[in-house]
């Protein structure tokens, strides 16, 4: 939030000269047409500013959105949850099942519709509406996981753990366009 100003605000103590002059940014802007960003290598945003040329990596970029997207549903805005057609049946052992139990108060905030069901399962109705659908098995046993290591690590993040690692599993992927 605000990063913006970063790179347009300069320091008032400080007397500093824009790296690309008005007329070379013009320039500069003409040829890249009216997107005025370029995607180098399937990895790499580059874009003009008045400070000279931002390189932003598109995965790093696009996993800090979406922590911040998780992190503020886990705290204000609940994110939509896409239904499954065909709900999906976890069997967990008794000790995911009591952290699963847990965890599902935050796991319905950042949009999964997961409920407990007999002794030992959950059943998934729906996961967040902008994450890739394939495998929401691995992706709750990747959570159980990261949770059950957080907290023997006295990590009392939980929320932040929550949404760095849903982050890092729906964010998009270097290579891709």
């Amino acid at each position: 939030k605000g990063w913006e100003k970063m790179f347009d605000a300069r320091p008032a103590e400080q007397e500093t000269r824009p790296v690309i002059r008005p007329q070379e940014e013009k320039i500069a802007r003409e040829e890249l047409g009216s997107a005025a960003m370029l995607q180098l290598n399937a990895k790499y945003i580059l874009t003009i500013t008045v400070n000279g040329i931002l390189i932003i990596n598109q995965q790093a970029a696009h996993e800090r959105v979406l922590f911040e997207k998780y992190l503020s549903a886990a705290e204000y805005n609940p994110i939509a949850s896409q239904q499954k057609l065909f709900p999906r049946v976890i069997e967990l052992s008794k000790t995911d099942f009591e952290l699963a139990g847990e965890l599902i108060p935050e796991l319905r905030l950042m949009g999964f519709d997961v409920t407990e069901f007999g002794q030992h399962n959950l059943i998934v109705h729906g996961m967040p509406a902008d994450m890739s659908q394939d495998n929401e098995e691995q992706l709750i046993l990747d959570i159980l996981a990261d949770y059950r290591q957080s907290a023997l690590e006295g990590d009392e993040k939980r929320k932040e753990n929550l949404a760095l690692l849903l982050s890092k599993r729906a964010g998009i992927k270097n290579g891709t366009r």
